[in-house]
């Protein structure tokens, strides 16, 4: 009862823990890689004041804006924008007004037949109210009406092109100017232009009134529309030898490049650099969280994934000095693809590549050559079981390093004899890169107690001192387990499991027998030493191979996940054998069926679970008298059933339909082991000794 009320307290603890680890290790990797990324990608500091000489030439690490001679571009276009005026339409209405009100006086005037010339004049002068000299107002009462006529369309016309040319309050008398030369070019007589000339002097005034508004608007988009002076990341700054001008310090300490500003920090620069590493470290948690539950939650994996992502930004720190082509980022991409999962080698790979770019200060050739030759790499290795075909791997990908560099060497402007430099050292960078894969991959093997197809193909070899061991001490369960691991393999390869683990972990089942190898059917010959045992002793001998398989494991260093699959093969089965020989026996009331089961645990694997059902499907297929295609199905499914309704197969992820593949799995490799065969005749002799076979029994024989 205290068991049961602990246990998920510490489920939940044991959860609780694995979180605070997830983001213990999570935490830990940012701060690193944030702090590799901000230091290695940080520009260099130059000592300069105004009118020094540059030593270098230095150029701008990223986009900015030359503040001073923008303002002063600013400032020059807007001095330049004339004040913007409105027509008031109410001055022209006015002046114009005061035309007609005039001529229309001298009309009245002029039909006054009973007054005197003098009297006119003073009346005209009475009633006008354009300001004229005695002179001009006798001219006008004196003039024909044809010449009236003439005056009265010269002012008009004069008026009505001045008024609508503009005039502005600074600039009256130059239309005034202007209504004089317009008159004297007119085709009549001087004292008419005298007289039009003079009323128009009189009459016409400003009607183009500053608008404030307007005019600070134009100011101001005359403002912005000038282009800010910017330098473009990679665009020289200063060139060597070049005078360092007041501008020039100006950006250089916006940019924090010059060295009595080291203590000010470019937040600028930390933001960008910080936004950019949490986007990439959320992309990666997101993958693992939804794509890839196993390694998110495997502290091993996680700790495993963080040091090869850090080991690979330490070293592209140190190699960018040299070249930035030689920075080999494949190897991380080989190596998480080998020891954890290729998809998410391709999203590291596009992940390192972002942030070793930014160390480079952006190149985005580098960045598209890492992003297509480190997933060739990725795919090159996935189903390489073999260290050599590492290597050959390893050739392959000097050889798209090359062609890509002088690809995108060709798309650029580089010297020929740059592009092929920089291939020799993209071919470099591929070899380097399968060198510290080969290399490094034992330590992280055996670090991590990670089992990869490499470790597998060794482990399986024959000559492996356990298997060796069962050859010679167990001959029996050695071909039991060789047969065992086919039908692992080709059932776990159905389902979509890690087929060459199953067929290794088949090779190893059953080492605990060498314990006492005398005490398992396949063993024995004559004896059996199970006839002189009591059924309780023989069981604790049966069920013990698992934990001394487990033991002689762990001493000959075999891979954890392997130890489990010999822990678990048996799950917590009942030895039925010996369980209905205790129940036969005297005091069977007291016979308890747990006391004759494995003590597990049952599986946890898919293929924890197929080494179990093909040991199982192994040993009771070769045990049948007759068999026959029917029979061996038969015996098939109703193993798989049983353990099905034991309960063995609670703890793996298999579904129904994985046991039915499973079946017909077993099925095929039993068709290729146990098929009929046809019988040989018997030869007969004819002359000269010639064996004489049936001719329609020459075909198909094995």
């Amino acid at each position: 009862m205290l068991l049961k009320k602990f246990n998920p307290k510490v489920r939940l603890d044991l959860s609780d823990t694995l979180f605070m680890y997830k983001v213990f290790i999570g935490l830990l990797c940012f701060v690193i890689t944030l702090f590799i990324v901000i230091s290695g990608a940080a520009p260099v500091k130059y000592d300069l004041s105004v009118d020094d000489p540059s030593v270098v030439d230095i150029f701008a690490p990223r986009d900015i804006v030359d503040k001073l001679t923008t303002q002063r571009l600013k400032d020059e276009a807007e001095s330049k924008v004339l004040p913007q005026y409105d027509f008031d339409q109410n001055v022209t209405k006015r002046s114009q007004e005061k035309i007609y009100a005039f001529l229309s006086d001298v009309h009245l005037v002029r039909g006054m037949h009973d007054i005197s010339e003098q009297a006119k004049i003073d009346k005209l002068k009475q009633l006008s109210n354009i300001k004229l000299t005695d002179e001009m107002f006798i001219t006008c009462i004196k003039m024909s009406d044809n010449e009236l006529s003439q005056l009265q369309i010269t002012v008009l016309n004069a008026h009505t092109q001045i008024m609508d040319r503009g005039i502005e309050a600074d600039s009256l008398e130059k239309s005034i100017g202007y209504a004089k030369e317009l008159i004297q070019k007119m085709e009549v007589s001087q004292k008419i232009k005298d007289l039009s000339y003079n009323i128009l002097s009189d009459v016409i005034e400003p009607n183009k009134i500053i608008n404030e508004q307007k005019t600070l608007a134009a100011r101001e988009a005359a403002r912005n529309n000038v282009e800010p002076k910017l330098y473009k990341k990679g665009e020289k700054i200063v060139g060597k030898g070049e005078k360092v001008k007041l501008e020039h310090i100006k950006v250089l300490d916006e940019l924090g490049l010059l060295k009595d500003n080291e203590k000010r920090v470019d937040y600028r620069f930390i933001i960008g650099i910080t936004f950019i590493v949490i986007l990439v470290f959320l992309i990666i948690v997101a993958y693992l969280y939804y794509f890839n539950k196993k390694i998110f939650n495997d502290r091993s994996d996680l700790i495993l994934l963080g040091l090869i992502f850090i080991f690979t930004l330490l070293i592209a720190i140190g190699f960018k000095q040299l070249s930035i082509y030689i920075i080999p980022v494949s190897a991380a991409t080989m190596l998480i693809a080998i020891l954890l999962d290729t998809n998410l080698a391709i999203l590291v790979n596009f992940v390192l590549s972002v942030l070793i770019g930014l160390l480079t200060k952006g190149d985005t050739n580098f960045i598209y050559i890492t992003l297509l030759s480190g997933s060739f790499a990725a795919f090159a290795i996935t189903k390489t079981y073999q260290r050599n075909k590492l290597v050959l791997a390893g050739i392959a990908i000097s050889i798209v390093n090359a062609l890509l560099i002088i690809s995108f060497g060709l798309l650029g402007t580089n010297e020929l004899k740059f592009i092929f430099s920089e291939a020799l050292n993209g071919i470099f960078n591929g070899l380097l890169s399968i060198v510290i894969t080969i290399g490094t991959l034992p330590f992280w093997e055996a670090t991590f107690n990670i089992i990869t197809p490499f470790k597998l193909l060794e482990l399986s070899n024959p000559n492996q001192p356990l298997i060796k061991r069962l050859l010679l001490e167990a001959p029996g369960t050695y071909h039991h387990s060789l047969m065992v691991g086919n039908l692992a393999e080709a059932a776990t390869e159905a389902i979509g499991g890690n087929a060459l683990l199953a067929r290794v972990a088949a090779y190893y089942h059953d080492i605990g027998k060498l314990k006492r190898p005398y005490f398992f059917k396949e063993n024995q010959f004559d004896d059996n030493p199970h006839n002189r045992m009591t059924a309780n002793l023989s069981t604790l001998v049966i069920t013990s191979h698992t934990k001394d398989g487990e033991e002689m494991a762990k001493a000959n260093k075999i891979p954890l996940v392997i130890r489990d699959i010999i822990k678990q093969h048996h799950g917590t089965t009942l030895v039925a054998y010996f369980y209905h020989k205790a129940k036969n026996g005297e005091k069977a009331e007291l016979v308890n069926a747990n006391d004759f089961r494995y003590e597990g645990p049952k599986p946890q694997t898919k293929e924890a679970a197929v080494v179990m059902l093909a040991d199982c499907v192994e040993a009771a297929v070769r045990s049948m008298a007759k068999r026959t295609e029917g029979k061996i199905e038969g015996m098939v499914r109703k193993i798989i059933k049983d353990k099905l309704d034991d309960g063995q197969l609670d703890m793996c992820d298999l579904t129904l339909k994985d046991l039915d593949d499973i079946a017909k799995a077993f099925l095929r490799v039993f068709s290729g082991f146990f098929h009929e065969r046809i019988e040989y005749p018997e030869a007969t002799v004819k002359k000269d000794d010639e064996i004489l076979i049936p001719q329609a029994e020459k075909t198909g024989v094995d």
